[in-house]
């Protein structure tokens, strides 16, 4: 699963190489998301106390495969793997994922080998390990 939100102009001091580019802003972003996650507990943020709101549920009476993630997440990240099943099946898979990038890309960055095509394939697998996982979780949520 790979986050990139960082503007391009904010990591060129990082490195000129755009492939390293890519693995900042990878490494970066999801170190950002783990920290958010981290830092504030899932029940205390106002953005979890707010009313649920979801255009495809409102539209289908179904929840989309995204219902529940965020608050899975705040909830893994603060150490109620338990809670983080309960809100959306996928979010530990997610959050295990963004673990894994924020492991791979600081390797990736600190070695001085070119890896592009380990990079490559390494992201094909997690994009879909993390599709797979969102809509499986998905799927799940129905069964309920």
């Amino acid at each position: 699963m790979e986050i990139g939100f960082f503007p391009r102009f904010a990591l060129n001091r990082l490195s000129a190489n755009s492939e390293r580019r890519a693995h900042w802003n990878l490494l970066l972003s999801s170190l950002l998301v783990v920290f958010f996650f981290t830092l504030w507990p899932a029940t205390s943020r106002p953005l979890f106390q707010a009313p649920h709101v979801c255009l495809f549920e409102t539209l289908t009476g179904r929840p989309c495969p995204g219902c529940g993630m965020l608050r899975s997440l705040g909830a893994f990240f603060s150490g109620d793997a338990a809670a983080a099943w309960a809100l959306h099946p996928a979010g530990p898979v997610l959050a295990s994922l963004l673990l894994t990038q924020i492991l791979f890309r600081g390797w990736l960055l600190a070695s001085p080998s070119d890896h592009a095509a380990l990079a490559g394939r390494i992201s094909r697998i997690t994009n879909r390990l993390g599709l797979l996982a969102l809509f499986g979780g998905w799927l799940l949520k129905f069964h309920h």
